[in-house]
């Protein structure tokens, strides 16, 4: 409908303005800038193509220029949020679909990390890996939380569903280290590092993983799904990082550079690798090296999870003050 196309337009053009203008307050929100740009927009022009079945609308905004160096002067910080309580010390970190903000602590419990809501922020437990195992990696889909785990055993994975509170557990390798874990959503992917390699499960019930040995008999590590460019990234051993498509398994060396990786996240603009205390931002337009954002206030402790959420923002987990902090933009 016509209605809708000018709809879309309006709010494209919003968006526009408000990438745009975003370099120019970086500790501000995207709320307060979105609401300042909407209060001091004018509609300069419109126009519309259409047969009657589809519409294409064209909307073009016009800003005064002093919003830049009056309006987004004056808008107050970005509230940060940050989790923390005694005795819990996150060791892991991610984000997925309804999930949200999925907490592994060095306990072995799972959390989701609530914030916003009447209690502030809010560490509501899941469920906690039994003690015979050691949780390490945790990942989030739209309805399921995993988290990969070691023991004498070997490698397993237990997996939590958001809708019945159901937890299920699998031996994904017999006497064998996993050190990774991601999830696009149907498959299941772990990195092996004494055997050199990714394995890929369709689904949970797939009993034949599909293995993808990493060039130069590199040991993976720290693992992340890349939904923009469907493909894995994954850290080796030998401090290089590759991208591995999801479709076919084919790799790509992102950076040959990166010391020994602890997490490894993913914005629309960039990929991102931490190592202790130190980040590195890789563009994805061709993987040179790029300063982090001037609103990212590290803690200066150790980095060991980070995750991105759906509104492009990070959120990282300090292992050394036993805290998560968030979220930051990035865009």
């Amino acid at each position: 409908m016509l209605s809708e196309a000018k709809n879309k337009s309006a709010n494209d053009a919003y968006n526009n303005a408000l990438q745009y203008l975003k370099g120019e307050a970086p500790q501000a929100s995207d709320a307060d800038i979105l609401s300042l740009i909407k209060s001091a927009a004018i509609v300069q022009d419109s126009a519309f193509v259409g047969d009657g079945n589809a519409y294409t609308y064209y909307t073009l905004l016009r800003l005064a220029k002093e919003i830049e160096v009056i309006g987004l002067k004056t808008l107050p910080a970005a509230s940060i949020t940050t989790f923390k309580d005694k005795n819990w010390r996150p060791s892991d970190l991610s984000f997925g679909g309804s999930a949200g903000l999925v907490a592994l602590d060095s306990n072995g419990g799972v959390s989701q990390l609530i914030s916003g809501g009447p209690n502030g922020a809010e560490i509501h437990a899941l469920f906690r890996v039994p003690g015979a195992y050691q949780a390490s990696v945790v990942t989030a889909s739209q309805d399921a939380v995993f988290v990969g785990a070691n023991s004498q055993i070997g490698c397993t994975v237990f997996r939590y569903t958001l809708a019945n509170k159901k937890i299920g557990k699998k031996i994904m390798g017999i006497h064998q280290h996993c050190a990774g874990i991601a999830t696009d959503g149907n498959a299941l992917y772990l990195s092996m590092p004494d055997q050199k390699e990714i394995r890929r499960w369709k689904t949970w019930d797939d009993t034949s993983p599909q293995n993808w040995a990493l060039p130069d008999a590199d040991q993976p590590g720290a693992m992340v799904f890349d939904q923009i460019g469907q493909r894995l990234v994954v850290s080796g051993s030998s401090g290089k990082a590759y991208g591995v498509s999801v479709i076919d398994g084919k790799q790509q060396l992102l950076n040959s550079n990166l010391g020994v990786v602890t997490s490894i996240s993913t914005s629309k603009l960039n990929i991102m690798f931490w190592s202790g205390k130190k980040i590195l931002f890789l563009a994805r337009s061709d993987n040179h090296g790029e300063n982090p954002p001037a609103n990212l206030a590290l803690t200066g402790g150790a980095i060991v999870g980070v995750a991105v959420d759906s509104s492009d923002h990070l959120w990282f987990a300090d292992y050394d003050h036993a805290l998560v902090k968030g979220p930051f933009s990035l865009s």
